[in-house]
């Protein structure tokens, strides 16, 4: 990463340092996903990977708290909810709008996720508070924060970039299947190879649900990266739903799509104009509510 960079990430950190000192006194279960503590277990280096914003997971109890703490360090809601509106995204959702801080021209977002699914999900859910236990500490530019240890990271990772790849939003908004996804994957397995094994990513996608996004992760993971190391992970994690998922995009079954073009083509590439003209006018009007909430 570049100094200017690295150095916008310590601003974002600073910036934060009195909404995250204070999720630490008052003892809410948190952990800052993506991001930093990603870098930090990519490389050993926090600043490798410049973040938008700073996304972090708590329990669906603890958003009043969370949010009162950030209005009090100085950040402001990106988009006022009236009651109806906040009992649907608690309730349809996996977060709520953003919340920003600017000093100068250095602006700092913290989105505040309560649930590792989306909204569209029908299956069993992750016990949020649950998977929250046994986070470790971390110092990112002198701001002490919790991270996911690498296994639960990883199940992160696979849940949101499986997410992020295949929603009609992001897929509508901008390049959303990027090669630095599949990177989070391979260097996850490649540095931390005991705590990330083979039998441990298959109890993991079988206590949590998530063995066909799993699949379907180091299924295109091995697509870009040629290492046979991935190969006993893909024999481990195959199941029959995740390989139906492989030339599909959507997120629920209603939604659901077949690709028209293979996956060199989708890689990095503006998929906007073919996303958009294979939807429905449900999938319009959905659209149009979640730009109007999430930007």
């Amino acid at each position: 990463m570049d100094k200017n960079k690295e150095a916008l990430c310590k601003i974002q950190y600073m910036m934060s340092k009195g909404f995250f000192n204070g999720l630490n006194s008052c003892g809410i279960k948190y952990a800052v996903l993506k991001g930093c503590p990603l870098a930090y277990y990519k490389t050993g280096d926090p600043g490798s990977r410049l973040s938008s914003d700073i996304d972090i997971l708590i329990s669906r109890s603890d958003i009043d708290k969370a949010t009162e703490l950030l209005e009090a360090s100085g950040f402001q809601n990106s988009y006022a909810l009236d009651r109806k509106e906040r009992i649907m995204l608690v309730s349809n959702s996996h977060q709520i709008p953003s919340y920003s801080k600017c000093l100068g021209k250095c602006c700092v977002q913290i989105d505040v996720n309560f649930d590792l699914f989306w909204g569209e999900y029908k299956g069993k859910r992750i016990d949020v508070p649950e998977f929250l236990e046994g986070t470790a500490e971390m110092d990112i530019y002198g701001c002490r924060i919790r991270a996911l240890p690498p296994l639960k990271c990883m199940v992160q990772v696979i849940l949101h970039h499986y997410k992020e790849m295949n929603s009609l939003y992001h897929l509508t908004g901008h390049v959303a299947i990027r090669r630095r996804m599949f990177e989070d994957i391979y260097a996850l397995c490649r540095r931390y190879p005991a705590e990330i094994s083979i039998d441990r990513i298959y109890e993991a996608g079988q206590r949590y649900g998530i063995l066909p996004y799993a699949y379907y992760m180091f299924y295109y993971t091995r697509q870009v990266y040629d290492d046979a190391i991935l190969d006993g992970y893909l024999e481990a994690l195959r199941t029959e739903e995740g390989r139906a998922l492989l030339d599909c995009y959507g997120l629920s079954d209603q939604e659901r799509k077949t690709w028209k073009i293979g996956f060199p083509e989708r890689l990095e590439a503006d998929l906007t104009e073919m996303v958009r003209a294979g939807l429905s006018g449900e999938d319009r009007e959905k659209l149009e509510r979640n730009r109007r909430l999430f930007g």
